[in-house]
């Protein structure tokens, strides 16, 4: 090699990258974020998509760009980040436990004017956010109800009152209640199109009664929210959803491929 010609200083003689990385097809992930931005507007619901999977503060502004009325992160540190970033409304999508686990994400949100949700699924998790809001009252804060509708890992069983304890449980704390979030992670487990298609109908089922329950219990506004990439692509939004919530489809991966998503 002619370390001597121009050619070769101008080459880098080493790529400075941290590695692993991920490379992006900016082009693809355009075309990911339109096609589910235009599902929720063809159905008339918000999209608040879940950043775990992306966890760039570049692409969620994007996504906001095109439409989406928030995001939904998995954890507080997560949370603070995208609230630094300059989101201001964010779910936090895992059931709280204890209240100290969210002090600083509260104190983050009320500094930069942010609203944080919060999602429960249990009496101590009331307790414990009620704990950390009376610690950052100036936090705008509301509070969902989590709902199992068929993964078996968090949220409340959607056939017995654990609902509506929690609901009135939040009421009594003067907490404001968002309404019912669910996650049917189990689509991820469909064999085809057509089999998660059918999780998207039972989990809309679920919640609906579950909402109506609610309603005829004096908890008029409760809004529900869904959740996973595969249910939003796999079926038309159904009637009676107010919001959307996947997070895979802005990357998509084999899995996607292996349902027929991509």
């Amino acid at each position: 090699m002619d370390m001597n010609s121009e050619a070769n200083w101008q080459r880098p003689l080493f790529d400075d990258r941290l590695t692993p990385y991920i490379e992006i097809d900016a082009q693809r992930l355009e075309h990911n974020l339109q096609r589910m931005q235009k599902r929720a507007n063809e159905a008339g619901v918000a999209l608040r998509p879940h950043i775990k999977t992306h966890k760039s503060v570049w692409i969620a502004r994007r996504q906001r760009e095109l439409g989406a009325k928030g995001i939904t992160v998995s954890k507080p540190s997560e949370g603070i980040s995208f609230i630094r970033g300059g989101e201001r409304d964010l779910l936090l999508a895992y059931p709280v436990v204890q209240a100290k686990s969210i002090t600083e994400l509260l104190r983050q949100a009320a500094y930069h004017c942010a609203k944080i949700t919060l999602i429960a699924d249990a009496l101590h998790g009331v307790t414990a956010i009620a704990e950390a809001q009376r610690l950052q009252p100036d936090c705008e804060l509301a509070v969902a109800i989590k709902v199992d509708v068929g993964l078996h890992r968090v949220g409340v069983n959607p056939d017995s009152d654990d609902a509506l304890i929690l609901a009135q449980a939040l009421k009594k704390e003067s907490l404001p209640f968002a309404g019912l979030v669910s996650h049917a992670g189990h689509a991820y487990g469909a064999g085809n199109l057509s089999a998660i298609s059918v999780i998207a109908g039972q989990e809309a089922q679920l919640m609906q009664s579950l909402q109506h329950r609610l309603h005829e219990a004096g908890f008029n506004f409760c809004p529900v929210s869904v959740g996973s990439t595969p249910t939003a692509l796999a079926a038309q939004v159904p009637p009676g959803i107010d919001e959307i919530r996947p997070g895979n489809y802005a990357l998509l991966d084999l899995t996607a491929c292996r349902l027929g998503l991509s």
